[in-house]
């Protein structure tokens, strides 16, 4: 069972009785393309936008959908650092547990920006990921030498893969506040292009761009989508100056008392 790829010509996807096999060259070299696939026969394959669905006989239906990367590591220069464009992704939700031992793996939701490093030193250098709108505006930034867990780019040598859950920063908050079933996150990114850009170690490798596209199962209007962002935005902010002031008050707090015990160690001294 052989597929030739839907965008790009000579690069074909191979199911037979023993497994999965891919060629770059319009056939003359294949090459196993297993992955996490049991050795299982392959009776049917599909090439769809950018998935390759295939039919096994006794292990249902597996499904790559990253073939974009794929598609552009063809002509790459894998002797360069890469930053490749992310495929264009549904607003929807998800959540992923790569741990689940007894189903398949869900998507994780969101837009998966994949970049190679042909050479990472983990000490010495640092990798960062900016998101931004399509006029410049910084939405969110992850860097392997992140102070926060939930900023922390996750990086080694080779093929990397980094996923962005399309939430802008959550309100502040502070030490010791209770939360009853509410959250400080952010909202979701709207409809429309968006751009991505991958440092080294300050140097610029390059800018690419994406699309979020609405969910067609939601019944919200494009005014819905942009209503309820500036919605939560704006309930935000308000959330940041009142827990800010907060914290400068208990910063206050902390200051005035180091002062009073000062002045007292000194009364007491001078006697």
């Amino acid at each position: 069972m052989v597929r030739e790829d839907t965008e790009v010509k000579g690069l074909l996807y191979a199911g037979t009785e023993y497994g999965m096999y891919i060629s770059y060259d319009d056939g003359t070299n294949w090459t196993s393309f297993q992955k996490n696939l049991p050795l299982v026969p392959v009776t049917d394959l599909v090439v769809k936008n950018q998935y390759l669905i295939a039919a096994t006989q006794g292990r249902s239906l597996w499904m790559i959908d990253d073939l974009h990367i794929i598609r552009q590591s063809i002509s790459a220069d894998k002797s360069t650092t890469i930053l490749y464009k992310p495929a264009d992704v549904y607003r929807v939700g998800g959540t992923q547990n790569k741990e689940i031992k007894q189903a398949g793996v869900n998507h994780a939701g969101g837009v998966s920006t994949h970049f190679f490093l042909p050479q990472f030193d983990e000490k010495k250098d640092t990798i960062v990921l900016t998101y931004l709108t399509n006029h410049g505006d910084t939405i969110r930034t992850f860097s392997s030498h992140a102070e926060k867990d939930s900023d922390k780019l996750k990086t080694k040598k080779g093929s990397n893969m980094h996923i962005w859950d399309l939430r802008y920063p959550s309100a502040k908050k502070f030490e010791g506040m209770i939360l009853w079933w509410s959250s400080l996150r952010g909202p979701a990114a709207k409809t429309g292009e968006y751009k991505v850009s991958l440092k080294l170690n300050s140097s610029l490798i390059g800018t690419q761009t994406f699309n979020v596209i609405k969910n067609p199962l939601s019944e919200g209007s494009e005014k819905d989508i942009s209503d309820q962002f500036d919605f939560i935005q704006s309930i935000n902010k308000k959330i940041d100056e009142a827990h800010q002031a907060i914290i400068d008050i208990r910063d206050m707090k902390i200051q005035l008392t180091s002062y009073n015990e000062k002045v007292d160690d000194a009364e007491v001294k001078s006697l």
